[in-house]
């Protein structure tokens, strides 16, 4: 009995076509098309979470040096690291104070802020990605007349008045009121004295609507708001 030369056991495995090669590379395309920006906004997520994490860190040193020291809060974030105040973690100050989405790891004098906005490049602490707005740093002449309220005035120098200074007068006494009174205090929930703007790209018209700014509070609470964080807590106060 003669055995077949080419029988069912023997049978070749047909491989793929072309046009069925082709079928197959364009649905993984697809698919990575569609996963790709999944991806890339899932990351952008996590690092704003990274920062508002790194905030609430910052925030829990600052109350514990207030406990310790009776001070309303330090002349600069970096002194939360000297020797006397207790974080001397290797490392942590390089990475603690800055915002993930910080690329230039904070030596940008403008804080994420639109190069247009107000100088408050003074305020910069290299190494820090945020604007430290309850600074011991003296207040220049235009932010000065921002805090310095009819009646509720800045207190006297020298020396002269600090930022610190500036934010507690605001927080205590508001924004002016279209009587051009004052007198009602902001939330300390929604009073920000640490601002990150890296996590958006502003532009003269967006600024006044993109709450993409992301903030400590004035009592330890991380929140997002406008640039002009006074409209999200009164919306009769106008954006400029």
């Amino acid at each position: 009995m003669s055995i077949p030369a080419y029988g069912p056991a023997m049978r070749r495995i047909r491989g793929f076509t072309l046009v069925e090669l082709l079928v197959v590379i364009a649905i993984i395309a697809t698919l990575s098309s569609l996963l790709i920006p999944a991806v890339g906004m899932i990351q952008k997520l996590m690092k704003d979470v990274k920062c508002g994490h790194n905030l609430s860190q910052v925030g829990m040193a600052i109350w514990a040096l207030r406990d310790d020291t009776d001070l309303l809060f330090p002349a600069k974030i970096h002194d939360l690291f000297l020797p006397a105040n207790g974080l001397q973690i290797k490392g942590i100050e390089s990475k603690l104070l800055l915002c993930p989405r910080d690329v230039k790891k904070g030596s940008d004098p403008n804080m994420g802020r639109s190069p247009s906005w107000t100088n408050l490049s003074y305020l910069h602490e290299p190494g820090c990605s945020w604007l430290y707005e309850v600074s011991g740093m003296p207040l220049g002449a235009t932010e000065a007349g921002w805090f310095s309220y009819t009646g509720y005035p800045l207190p006297p120098g020298p020396p002269a008045p600090t930022w610190a200074d500036g934010k507690k007068n605001q927080q205590r006494f508001g924004n002016p009121k279209p009587d051009g009174s004052y007198g009602d205090p902001f939330p300390p929930d929604l009073f920000p004295v640490i601002r990150c703007y890296f996590h958006h790209t502003w532009t003269p018209s967006n600024y006044k609507t993109t709450k993409r700014v992301q903030n400590l509070s004035w009592n330890n609470n991380v929140f997002w708001s406008i640039t002009y964080w006074e409209n999200d807590v009164n919306p009769l106060i106008p954006i400029p």
